[in-house]
């Protein structure tokens, strides 16, 4: 038909991808002071190795979460005000 699109796979086509955990990897410029912030809140490291040497990963039983050591800032309000300026441009 003159002008059809192919139409995209219905979703029951696809496989059934099921998440049951999420952990997030919060970006930090101190890694050893937050490892110790994290722990006095009494959430143990699980995880600290030499493939990930700047990252730190810690978990319960109800949650995972990672740290890793970054150099340059990560404030979202200051991501949200470039990409403002961005659009009025």
């Amino acid at each position: 038909m003159p002008g059809s699109r192919a139409h995209p796979p219905q979703l029951d086509q696809q496989p059934n991808i099921e998440f049951t955990k999420l952990a997030p990897v919060l970006n930090v410029r101190d890694l050893a002071s937050e490892r110790r912030f994290y722990e006095s809140l009494g959430l143990p490291a699980i995880y600290e190795g030499p493939e990930y040497p700047d990252s730190i990963a810690f978990g319960t039983e109800s949650v995972d979460f990672g740290i890793q050591q970054t150099l340059t800032d990560n404030d979202p309000s200051q991501h949200a005000h470039m990409a403002d300026r961005r659009c009025r441009h």
